[in-house]
């Protein structure tokens, strides 16, 4: 089930880099196994057998030719803007709470935001990750 999906993004040339990797495994481990029952079929005399195996690897090499030659797409996070500003913000808020000096009203006021930007950035961040992003 998941290597058909593999096969349809490869078809549209939409798979990402960790994707790309494991597709490239998947067809060196396809193409060993073929070789193995190639040779097998060969020693045992089967014709039939070797001409249909011969067709099936060279199908396959054609796939692992097209997967090597695709380019990874990139995904873009779901909130990355908002996600940069927020880390940002918890950033100037950071070297606030570390200051040394005696913060005025106004500075003081901006730390009591901390928690609810912390919220919302765990928020955004579940929230953006994929499926099955870790």
């Amino acid at each position: 089930m998941a290597s058909d999906c593999l096969l349809h993004q490869v078809d549209k040339g939409q798979l990402d880099a960790s994707e790309k990797q494991q597709m490239l495994a998947q067809l060196a481990g396809k193409l060993e196994q073929l070789e193995e029952q190639l040779a097998t079929a060969e020693s045992e005399g089967k014709a039939k057998l070797v001409e249909k195996l011969k067709g099936m690897q060279a199908q396959l090499q054609a796939r692992l030719a097209a997967v090597r030659e695709l380019k990874p797409i990139l995904r873009k996070v779901k909130f990355e803007e908002e996600i940069k500003a927020a880390q940002k913000k918890l950033a100037e808020l950071a070297k606030l709470e570390n200051s040394k000096v005696v913060l005025p009203l106004a500075e003081v006021q901006k730390l009591n935001a901390k928690p609810k930007l912390v919220e919302d950035l765990a928020a955004m961040q579940a929230e953006s990750r994929g499926w099955f992003a870790s």
